[in-house]
């Protein structure tokens, strides 16, 4: 896993691809937001503008519509 792309303040976006014997078989993109977000919100909205134009500039081939949200609990700690 690589950290391909940070602000340092707002987003993180981790790449990882494997391949066997010159075949790919799995690519994974991990995006993390450095403060919690409200979906909706419009903090929310421009961090997520910010990292769909990133994405399609380092990672064309990797839509965001193929990510899954991963809601963190409480306990989370930034």
């Amino acid at each position: 896993m690589h950290v391909i792309d940070t602000d340092y303040e707002n987003y993180e976006i981790r790449f990882s691809k494997a391949n066997f014997a010159g075949v790919d078989y799995m690519e994974a993109v991990w995006i993390g937001a450095r403060k919690p977000l409200r979906m909706g919100s419009n903090d929310y909205q421009e961090w997520y503008a910010l990292v769909e134009q990133r994405m399609a500039e380092l990672i064309p081939s990797y839509a965001m519509r193929r990510l899954s949200l991963i809601r963190q609990s409480p306990m989370c700690m930034y």
